[in-house]
């Protein structure tokens, strides 16, 4: 009786939920930045996501991520500022996350035409469209 169990416990985890999606807008000031910090750990998967910043004709910081595979349930996000200063921060959580090559993200962010821009991503690739302002962009631990 303890197999079945076992079986029936172990097609439960496998079964749960494999998305996790993020979507909020704050009022911010133009002229001002937004830090950027997305860390997934050290997964193994080839293609773990990516981050596109580009500009729009509103004075918010939007950002839309949705998070996909292994571990995207355990996927923190988290959207802060006030006035000029924004900062978004995702990173993955417990201890099994990175199995399975851990969670593929994909993260869209809107800001001001006129703002900076620092963004740190361990998720493989970084665009940035029509940004003004200072940009900085490190993938990695870079």
């Amino acid at each position: 009786m303890r197999t079945p169990l076992t079986t029936l416990a172990l097609a439960a985890l496998l079964a749960a939920p494999v998305r996790a999606d993020f979507a909020e807008a704050i009022p911010v000031a133009p002229g001002g930045s937004l830090e950027i910090d997305i860390d997934l750990g050290d997964g193994l998967r080839p293609d773990p996501g990516e981050l596109l910043v580009r500009s729009h004709d509103r004075d918010e910081v939007r950002v839309e991520a949705e998070a996909s595979g292994w571990g995207a349930w355990s996927i923190r996000f988290d959207l802060s500022g006030e006035g000029g200063r924004a900062r978004f921060l995702a990173a993955v959580g417990g201890s099994f996350s990175w199995m399975f090559g851990g969670p593929q993200l994909r993260v869209r962010v809107w800001v001001p035409r006129e703002f900076s821009v620092d963004a740190r991503c361990s998720t493989g690739p970084i665009r940035l469209e029509d940004v003004r302002g200072e940009v900085r962009a490190r993938t990695r631990d870079a």
